[in-house]
């Protein structure tokens, strides 16, 4: 009896364990997501602020 209650502990602890992983691997995503979006967001800025001067095609930034 007391075997069996080893076995459900461990199965437990493998459970939570395999919980604990998929929760990182999902906040890790969501950290990518959010650092892709405002890193997009500071080029658009970053590009508007080119599109001030209103270059030529033929015009080069030196």
């Amino acid at each position: 009896m007391n075997d069996d209650y080893e076995v459900d502990e461990e199965l437990e602890e493998d459970v939570q364990e395999e919980k604990a992983t998929r929760a990182r691997g999902f906040n890790m995503d969501m950290r990518h997501r959010i650092e892709d979006r405002l890193e997009e967001r500071r080029l658009k800025r970053e590009l508007n602020d080119y599109e001030f001067f209103e270059l030529e095609d033929d015009d080069v930034l030196h």
